[in-house]
């Protein structure tokens, strides 16, 4: 009996996307001043502001998607690990599949980033990557809630008896060129191996192409295979370049596996490099052995890179730095010199091309198949890599860039995007591999795990069931067809600004997109626009745009300078929109770093997550303090060894300026009001306690057992404070694990105000004060602060929603013991139940310190904390730069502290004032 690993459901799922950049016209991506990348499909703003809530979608041509789920049959104790080397030729799409034998419901997906190079005169190649070869260089829960109600006060005791057995976990999924372990070990509990597959393009059904094996490892060797490539051609035969590597232990008669390690017998074994030529009924036909000449196990430096429509056959040497074209039979027809920079032998639309460096960027030159001789140099935008040919008469040829499709015109010199992947509601993360078919569609090769766009449709009862099951393995075939954007109903666009975009945000914005009959959301993402020499030249452009009145919709703040925006008036209060909000007013937030994080009792961004930047100190030590300040520190200091230090011995000026000001930035500016405060006391003596570190820290007598650094450090009465960052509640007990139970106090960072700890928010939503359609954005922007969300983003910071905070609580409150695969109690030589820690700390490999569970005096530490945290760390780059330059002297000792503070003071003054 087999199952279906890819998907059960052969049928189309029909969904409409607005295509990007089909009314673009001079959108070159390799030129700074060019429009955005990864906007369109809708009206641009133009360069005078004119937000309307009127604004609708207004391309000239949309994209329709058709998908079709891609099947696979495995027997029922296979499973897939990964899809890697894909190729299109004709009707079908070719794919390597890793399976595991052995482990049902084993990993799914990779980390594979495959882009696909589209195919002429009946060829195609790996692309973006793959196409082109390098030249070169437990009881009943318990409520106790958090915010708003006292927290139950005793643990609960739980076990898994009698519920689901524990599954373990999938074995990790190797990376789809690391060795992955054959038959020939006996320790291993499964195996893997590599299959070729022939997918039917409109059915989506993968066969396998039953004529192809991998090579056998050889008896006594452990080993790998690989398939390297795979190229096409138009009568439908198959080219395929595969590796063998192999090894194994020549381990010694006595070998003693508790004293020895089998590595230190190590032995490389034989490697085989073949490329072989099969016909479209998979019948071998030819063989090529390209393994290293003489015995050579080291590898081979001869790579396969493409073969022409006459069957000639090009390499790369890397070692000799030439690309060799020989005949099937082997004869070298020509040999080309690639130059002392390398470059690539690259597919361009179908015809081979050398891709080299020079000293002013790339050069693309056609190889002849009849004479071998190089064209002149085409010119191609300096991002583009990977090529593919275009069936649209309006560009000569189209590229890649950050996955989606633009197309070039060769007289012009001008870029056009073609397709965005994001406007057409799709995250362009999971497109792992993009073709242009010969009738103008766009194919792309969709990963999505768990979609549940792909169980639409007239599906029901039992077989809707399996399918969601079956589906979460996620690969799809994905079709976009060119139609007119009147039969797609227009919506409002919202365009939000980044510099950069993870891709949980990604899968958001396509989410809300799909479901949003009103609104759709595009990205502009200034990253774009960064050089080598102007890492900030987005951000420039965007302050730039700012002033002159293009001002976004809504603002993602990962390295945006969101503080200075809101002292610009350009960011709206999220407040009014919250405390309307029935799902998150009153206390369903966590309130107190909401207030934290407002100026002047303005809230300007959504945010998910938040940290605790603070220091730990022994409460022996520190513990008697009714504050933290400076002087306070040199008195704790007299507790010490003499050559303690207040934190770790390589912490110097320059860090500790860096960290002090990050925390205290806004007890010394206030961008609401453009009022700076450096030239009071409380900077003074802040300079002063830097000036105490060293100026840089000599590693190379760095003393490990002398002095090994935070918790034992302190213990041994050696460092006063160690930086601690609560970054989750687990962290927060890790770090107490650390200390073996010694007793320690959350003191802070040393400051002057008694201010000692603060919040760092993570990235979150801004919504413009000039934004047309706020309640639309905000729409969006509330997705941040909602349980679903902060359930789902769960692995990283202390979540904003209280009642996730709530449950996280709980959990760590309640008993749970380990248990075997069938859900029994492991019991310790006691008979005891034992207990899965909450927290282990290993001081050696025999001394462990493990939390069991959350006790109500570590949960009272931790809110207290939280309830003392007053300011947020903020970090202006200019405002640094200005304070870093003016204090060298200073620490130098080569200008006073007066000279110093009043220059910073004027200074910074002066540059907040012209920020606003």
């Amino acid at each position: 009996m087999t199952k279906r690993i890819l998907a059960l459901l052969l049928a189309v799922c029909m969904l409409a996307g607005v295509m990007a950049g089909c009314n673009k016209t001079n959108a070159d991506p390799s030129k700074p001043d060019s429009s955005d990348s990864n906007n369109g499909g809708g009206t641009q703003k133009p360069d005078s502001q004119t937000s309307d809530a009127t604004k609708q979608t207004s391309a000239k041509y949309v994209y329709t998607t058709d998908y079709v789920n891609l099947t696979l049959e495995l027997a029922e104790d296979e499973s897939l690990n990964y899809l890697n080397t894909l190729c299109v030729s004709g009707n079908y799409l070719y794919v390597t599949a890793d399976i595991s034998k052995g482990v049902p419901g084993g990993t799914e997906g990779g980390d594979d980033d495959m882009g696909i190079a589209p195919l002429d005169d009946g060829f195609a190649a790996n692309a973006e990557g793959g196409d082109m070869t390098l030249v070169g260089g437990e009881e009943a829960p318990i409520e106790m809630p958090v915010v708003g109600d006292e927290v139950a006060s005793q643990p609960a005791d739980t076990e898994t008896d009698g519920e689901e057995p524990a599954t373990e976990e999938p074995a990790e999924e190797p990376a789809p060129d690391e060795p992955t372990i054959e038959p020939s070990d006996p320790g291993e509990w499964y195996t893997s191996e590599t299959r070729l597959y022939q997918v039917d393009l409109a059915t989506g059904v993968a066969t396998q192409f039953a004529g192809y094996t991998t090579p056998e490892i050889p008896e006594g060797y452990q080993g790998y295979t690989n398939i390297n490539q795979i190229l096409t051609g138009a009568d439908g035969t198959i080219w395929i370049y595969d590796t063998m590597n192999c090894y194994h232990y020549n381990l010694p008669e006595d070998f003693d596996p508790e004293t020895e390690n089998e590595w230190d017998y190590y032995e490389d074994g034989p490697s085989t490099y073949r490329l072989q030529l099969y016909g479209a009924d998979g019948t071998l036909k030819q063989t090529i052995d390209l393994s290293p000449e003489n015995g050579d196990e080291s590898g081979n430096s001869k790579n396969f890179a493409f073969v022409d429509g006459k069957s000639q056959l090009y390499f790369y040497d890397w070692n000799t730095n030439e690309v060799t074209i020989e005949n099937a039979d082997g004869k070298i027809l020509k040999t080309l010199e690639v130059g002392d920079n390398g470059g690539y032998i690259s597919n361009f639309c179908g015809k081979a091309a050398l891709q080299s460096y020079t000293d002013t960027g790339t050069e693309l030159r056609l190889i002849d198949p009849d004479t071998f001789e190089l064209s002149d140099p085409i010119e191609t935008p300096a991002n583009a890599w990977t090529f593919l040919a275009s069936y649209d008469e309006a560009y000569d040829y189209y590229f890649l860039l950050n996955g989606d499709v633009y197309g070039y015109k060769q007289k012009e010199q001008v870029s056009e995007q073609v397709v965005s992947w994001m406007d057409c509601d799709i995250n362009s993360d999971n497109i792992w591999g993009t073709y242009a078919l010969e009738d103008g569609r766009i194919l792309g090769i969709l990963n999505e795990s768990g979609n549940d766009m792909m169980l639409d449709g007239a599906i029901s009862g039992v077989a809707r069931a399996e399918a969601a099951t079956n589906a979460a393995s996620g690969y799809s075939l994905v079709f976009l067809t060119k139609t007119d954007a009147a039969n797609v109903k227009p919506k409002t666009v919202l365009t939000m600004a980044c510099m950069n975009v993870p891709w949980e945000l990604k899968s958001r914005i396509v989410e809300f997109n799909k479901l949003s009959e009103d609104y759709r959301i595009i990205i502009k993402d200034y990253s774009q626009y960064a050089t080598n020499d102007d890492y900030y030249a987005g951000l420039t452009k965007l302050n730039t745009e700012i002033i002159s009145g293009q001002i976004p919709d809504i603002f993602y703040t990962a390295n945006m300078p969101i503080t200075q925006y809101a002292g610009q008036g350009i960011l709206e209060d999220l407040r009014p929109y919250i405390d309307k909000d029935s799902e998150l007013s009153g206390d369903a937030l966590m309130t107190h770093v909401l207030d934290a994080a407002s100026m002047d009792g303005h809230l300007y961004q959504a945010f998910s997550a938040f940290s605790i930047q603070t220091a730990i100190g022994l409460t022996k030590i520190v513990g008697d303090y009714d504050e933290w300040t400076l002087a306070n520190i040199k008195d704790a200091m007299t507790k010490l060894q003499p050559e303690a230090t207040v934190f770790d011995v390589y912490y110097t000026r320059d860090s500790m300026l860096q960290n002090c000001l990050s925390r205290s930035y806004s007890s010394f500016v206030n961008r609401v009001t453009g009022e700076c405060n450096f030239d009071g006391q409380d900077f003074r003596d802040l300079l002063e306690f830097i000036n105490s570190f060293p100026v840089d820290y000599d590693y190379s007598n760095y003393d490990y057992n002398k002095n090994p650094g935070g918790a034992e450090s302190m213990k041994r009465g050696l460092q006063l404070l160690m930086d601690a960052g609560v970054f989750s509640l687990d962290s927060f007990l890790y770090t107490l694990a650390s200390f073996g139970g010694e007793e320690v106090s959350y003191v802070g960072y040393p400051s002057t105000t008694g201010n000692n700890n603060v919040f760092s928010l993570y990235d979150g939503l801004c919504i413009s004060s000039t934004c047309a359609d706020k309640d639309g954005a905000w729409q969006f922007v509330r997705t941040l602060f909602t349980k679903e969300y902060q359930e789902e983003n769960s692995y990283y910071g202390l979540p904003t929603n209280a009642a996730v905070f709530n449950e996280q609580i709980k959990n760590l409150m309640t008993i749970e013991y380990q248990t075997d695969a069938d859900g029994n109690p492991l019991l310790d030589e006691n008979g005891e139940k034992l207990v899965n820690p909450k927290a282990s700390y290993w001081f050696d490999e025999n001394n462990q310190y493990t939390i069991d569970v959350m006790t109500q005096e570590q949960l009272d530490q931790i809110m207290a904390l939280y309830s003392s945290t007053e300011l947020v760390s903020q970090n202006d780059e200019e405002v640094m730069n200005i304070i870093k330059g003016e204090t060298e002297a200073y620490f130098a000792g080569s200008k006073t502290l007066d000279d110093t503070v009043r220059l910073i003071q004027n200074r910074v003054s002066l540059y907040v004032a012209e920020q606003k």
